[in-house]
């Protein structure tokens, strides 16, 4: 079978419609991405997230905080065209000490409704994601073969929900193409700053020291066979790049590899393209940078990559 394999596109809408496009012409079994297929340019959801807070303020303020808020604003303006005049940090202790101030008193007054604030900046970023992850999913649906993926931390659990276009293979289950048996799990843990986590429980289901018998995700794929396992990381990069972790590797991971026959680890999450044997398990990484189209077959009973070739997106 042909597969052709990109990860951490991060909403990069070019390159996704590069990637269909290169999947349609060279007649590929299927496409697979794994993982972080949004938050544009990784940056996005913090700044989205934080625009969202905003919102909710002001949505929620009583006429009296609100009043606070236009002062701060208006302390705000005056402060860049200060700056922009030349204005020194000496020259701008006074107004910094007034935003201070304000900040206190508007955070003070704002204390009683905390939680219709958080409800409603939680509301207002989700429907930012979802606009994203659509975004994705219309291009997504103009490749004429199969598209599989599996969750990055990145990626909220809810992606599956919205985007119809794609099998993923840790929310659907594994799938059979073309002979070869796929399956998935995100097995990722590191988190995404300045975001809440209401809606990345999936990043607490991996275990990097002890038992995994109580890991939702190793039941989940416990006794099957695979031949094909995505993951957001490979086990190579666990092992060589993780310093977050000691270097160590994901226990459900490896043991899911080690019971299930797979001897392809298809991964992403590193952003440098990576490929080596963990034993006699191969494991491939494109990084954002790059397409990976590829020609497996069985050979006694095991996924074997017969082909590799290398496309840049530029």
């Amino acid at each position: 079978m042909r597969l052709v394999h990109v990860t951490d596109l991060h909403t990069d809408l070019k390159k996704y419609e590069r990637a269909v496009n290169y999947v349609n012409s060279s007649g590929a079994d299927g496409l697979i991405i794994t993982g972080d297929l949004t938050d544009r340019n990784s940056v996005t959801y913090p700044q989205a997230y934080k625009e969202a807070v905003m919102k909710a303020k002001v949505k929620n303020a009583s006429p009296e905080v609100s009043d606070l808020m236009k002062q701060h604003d208006f302390l705000v303006g005056k402060n860049v065209e200060m700056k922009k005049k030349g204005a020194t940090d000496e020259d701008l202790e006074d107004l910094i000490g007034e935003f201070q101030i304000l900040e206190s008193k508007i955070e003070k007054a704002l204390e009683p409704i905390r939680g219709e604030i958080d409800k409603s900046a939680l509301q207002l970023f989700r429907n930012y994601q979802v606009s994203e992850a659509q975004e994705v999913d219309e291009i997504l649906g103009g490749a004429k073969s199969t598209v599989l993926a599996v969750l990055g931390n990145h990626d909220p659990y809810f992606l599956p929900e919205v985007m119809e276009n794609i099998h993923f293979l840790d929310r659907a289950g594994s799938v059979e193409l073309s002979g070869l048996r796929f399956a998935g799990t995100p097995s990722t843990y590191e988190m995404v700053r300045g975001i809440p986590m209401n809606d990345y429980t999936h990043l607490g289901d991996y275990v990097v020291d002890g038992q995994v018998s109580e890991s939702p995700e190793y039941n989940r794929l416990k006794g099957q066979k695979i031949d094909v396992l995505a993951t957001h990381t490979t086990l190579l990069d666990r092992l060589t790049k993780d310093t977050m972790r000691g270097k160590k590797p994901d226990q459900v991971m490896l043991r899911i590899l080690q019971e299930s026959g797979a001897k392809l680890n298809l991964g992403g999450h590193f952003h440098e393209p990576s490929q080596g044997r963990v034993s006699d398990i191969l494991n491939l990484n494109p990084g954002d940078g790059q397409i990976y189209d590829m020609e497996i077959e069985k050979v006694n009973g095991a996924a074997r990559v017969k082909k590799l070739i290398i496309y840049g997106f530029e």
